[in-house]
């Protein structure tokens, strides 16, 4: 089994060039710690979609917001601007709000955003997809958006997800309809991956890099970051 090296977690992830990942793992395993890590090291404009509401310790200067803006608000002076959209679930228009905040990074008046959408079934599974989403997955690289997505079962969510991210962080996931997802999406071998995902200990990951064709099993992410 390939190794980590344990000081590159983030891969390639650079400011200057789109890049797609997908995080997935089941509760508790350490995928919004790695997501969040994500957000925190883009130095540019940043917005996160969380459902949940417990996406905490983003960084000091984001605001949570829970009414979306008509735009994305870039600031006069040029500093970055983070926000974190805490939608109603019981809302009418859940669904909606969810789209809007991916459009609302889509189209940043300066086309340089890094979105992370935890929950990421929420706003995309096999049979729906809303525009916004679809233009996001389809060529949101094209207008320099950086998307992370997260969900803890891979099986609920549109495979474009999977297959067009740059980078997939496997947590633990038990369940072996979301393994066999994972693997079908990244054109794995199903039974080899199913025995690299049980063995990973708590917190460990597996990281496929889709450039390079490349699975590696990585060590607990480093507890105590400072979020920037």
């Amino acid at each position: 089994m390939a190794a980590g090296g344990g000081d590159d977690p983030l891969g390639r992830f650079k400011a200057e060039k789109s890049v797609f990942s997908f995080c997935c793992g089941k509760k508790g395993s350490g995928k919004s710690e790695l997501a969040k890590m994500l957000y925190r090291t883009y130095p540019y404009d940043r917005l996160a979609i969380d459902p949940t509401h417990d996406l905490t310790d983003l960084g000091a200067d984001v605001e949570t917001i829970d009414e979306l803006p008509g735009r994305f608000p870039v600031d006069d002076d040029g500093e970055r601007v983070s926000l974190r959209y805490t939608p109603d679930i019981g809302s009418p228009t859940y669904n909606d709000d969810l789209d809007r905040a991916v459009g609302l990074a889509l189209y940043h008046p300066n086309r340089r955003c890094f979105l992370l959408a935890d929950e990421i079934a929420d706003l995309t599974t096999a049979s729906k997809t809303p525009p916004h989403m679809r233009r996001a997955l389809a060529w949101g690289r094209h207008k320099n958006l950086h998307l992370a997505m997260c969900n803890p079962r891979p099986k609920d969510v549109n495979p474009l997800v999977i297959s067009q991210a740059d980078f997939v962080y496997v947590f633990r996931i038990p369940h072996p309809l979301d393994q066999e997802r994972v693997a079908a999406c990244i054109g794995w071998p199903p039974g080899e991956f199913a025995e690299r995902v049980q063995a990973l200990d708590q917190y460990e990951y597996l990281r496929y890099d889709a450039l390079n064709e490349e699975l590696t099993h990585w060590p607990p992410l480093p507890l105590g970051r400072t979020a920037a």
